[in-house]
């Protein structure tokens, strides 16, 4: 994501420059973006990849002209938070002073991995004993899982993906963990689940 904190105007002035406006384009990049061969989902307009309107830029325009703004930059953070970072919305307006912004349609609906309760997993033993991780799900799981270990300041330190069948995955770690604390992920049917390890 591309972002200013202030806009431009259409023309340059005498210095060469363009003063301070109301308004700048924002560009996303990334797979998980709502674009389309026709238009974006969830809005009106035929242009794929694009949200709002092509500005109407006066052929004669002067360095007191504007382009007009089309959505808050509130919006566009308040979706941030809520459809990528994965905040509820009460974080996501307490975050922007206590008010509510509408949400733009940015991301693909189901595009990010939402973090789920981590009381839906259960590490053993936690320290671990001899190198060996046991991960039990409160679930029946026949999927493939994708499993990794990162150190406290995000060092990855294994990373692997796992047929489970069954509510239990085993891991014997390759290489002997050093004692300190670990973060570790599992992700599976679109759903995140961190815990720490020691």
């Amino acid at each position: 994501m591309t972002f200013s904190e202030f806009g431009r105007r259409v023309k340059s002035n005498g210095s060469f420059g363009t003063d301070h406006g109301s308004s700048a384009p924002v560009v996303f990049f990334g797979s998980s973006l709502n674009t389309g061969v026709a238009n974006v989902q969830g809005t009106s307009q035929p242009v794929s990849g694009m949200i709002g309107t092509s500005p109407n830029i006066p052929n004669n325009a002067t360095v007191e002209d504007q382009v007009p703004m089309q959505f808050d930059f509130r919006q566009i953070y308040s979706t941030i938070m809520q459809d990528w970072l994965c905040m509820t919305a009460e974080q996501a307006s307490s975050v922007l002073g206590g008010n509510t912004y509408e949400k733009l349609p940015i991301f693909k609906n189901g595009s990010f991995v939402p973090e789920i309760n981590d009381d839906f997993i259960i590490l053993y033993p936690n320290p671990i004993v001899n190198n060996q991780i046991n991960i039990a799900f409160k679930d029946f799981i026949n999927t493939t899982v994708s499993v990794s270990i990162h150190s406290i300041i995000g060092k990855l330190i294994f990373s692997d993906n796992l047929f489970v069948f069954g509510d239990t995955l085993n891991i014997k770690m390759p290489t002997i963990l050093a004692k300190g604390t670990y973060v570790i992920e599992v992700i599976y049917n679109r759903n995140k689940l961190q815990k720490e390890i020691f």
